[in-house]
């Protein structure tokens, strides 16, 4: 393999505590669909200013020890196996690390949605630095 997934598991990390929080209340919403669901402007900026910031520092360490672990086994198993390193793995390894994950805990559906869909997500985020160097021009350059 070309590189390390060192610099994108702060990046993934940071992104998985505000990304489990939108995963969640999509999932909300979603259970709501035939009833009207009112959005607050006040609500939103007070979201957007003060959750999604929380969710990111509490989520960090956790998400950090995830994608660390999650990152050394796959990059173990690709370099024994050449056909495991097909980057649409990664995100469906990772989800359903999580899904099962949530789903022996007993976890509310809306959850184990928004973890498995955040550990993709993660994952994938993972897994674009690996990929070795920076995507080829096909066209030349004037």
């Amino acid at each position: 393999m070309s590189g390390s997934p060192t610099p994108r598991l702060l990046l993934a990390s940071i992104l998985a505590g505000p990304s489990v929080v939108l995963f969640s209340l999509v999932a909300m919403w979603a259970s709501q669909i035939p009833h009207p669901v009112t959005i607050e402007p006040v609500s939103l900026v007070a979201f957007v200013l003060l959750i999604l910031p929380v969710s990111s520092a509490i989520g960090l360490p956790v998400a950090l020890v995830c994608n660390a672990l999650g990152s050394y086994v796959l990059v173990a198993v690709g370099s024994k196996f050449p056909l495991l390193r097909f980057p649409f793995l990664w995100p469906v390894v990772g989800g359903l690390a999580a899904w099962a994950t949530m789903r022996a805990m007993d976890a509310p559906a809306e959850l184990v949605f928004a973890f498995s869909a955040a550990a993709a997500v993660s994952a994938l985020i993972c897994r674009m630095r690996l990929n070795g160097s920076a995507p080829r021009a096909r066209y030349a350059t004037y």
